[in-house]
């Protein structure tokens, strides 16, 4: 949608096109073009995804749970998101489940 003021200032947005999508830009940009200006605006969006797994302490460090390694009681897990040039997006806390 591209909505003009009387100033000329040009409001452009973006209309989420998917609910099983995620924005990872802004999803309206207030602009002012001079004469002959040709503006690049970049609208990001990401399919969202689901983390699950079990929280245990790793007591041979094989990467994997054996049958002697219990699963942990509660903690705070924390899920870094991180964006295709490797910067940090945010950080997440996720709550672990008492077992």
């Amino acid at each position: 949608m591209l909505l003009k003021d009387m100033s000329g200032r040009y409001r452009v947005i973006i209309t989420q096109p998917d609910k099983s999508l995620h924005t990872t830009t802004q999803l309206r940009f207030d602009v002012r073009p001079t004469l002959g200006q040709v503006l690049q605006l970049n609208f990001g969006f990401a399919p969202l995804v689901t983390l699950s797994g079990t929280v245990f302490k790793d007591l041979d460090a094989n990467l994997q749970r054996s049958s002697d390694e219990k699963v942990a009681g509660s903690m705070l897990v924390s899920a870094h998101v991180v964006v295709h040039n490797g910067s940090p997006e945010g950080q997440t806390q996720l709550p672990a489940w008492q077992c």
